[in-house]
């Protein structure tokens, strides 16, 4: 869903470092190495205007 969202807004990884905290981490996330968390998720629900749980393994 992350990919999806990131290409419809023409995001570039590097835009979420904010986010997660480090290119590194961002990378992990997208390449399922490791999950968001739910503070992530909800900066990630505001970002995209979407609800947080869709970044949600649970």
């Amino acid at each position: 869903m992350l990919l999806f969202l990131m290409e419809q807004r023409d995001l570039r990884s590097t835009e979420l470092v904010d986010i997660f905290g480090s290119q590194s981490a961002v990378e992990n996330i997208l390449n399922g190495k490791t999950q968001i968390d739910r503070s992530s998720a909800e900066l990630l629900g505001q970002l995209f205007h979407v609800d947080s749980m869709l970044f949600s393994r649970a």
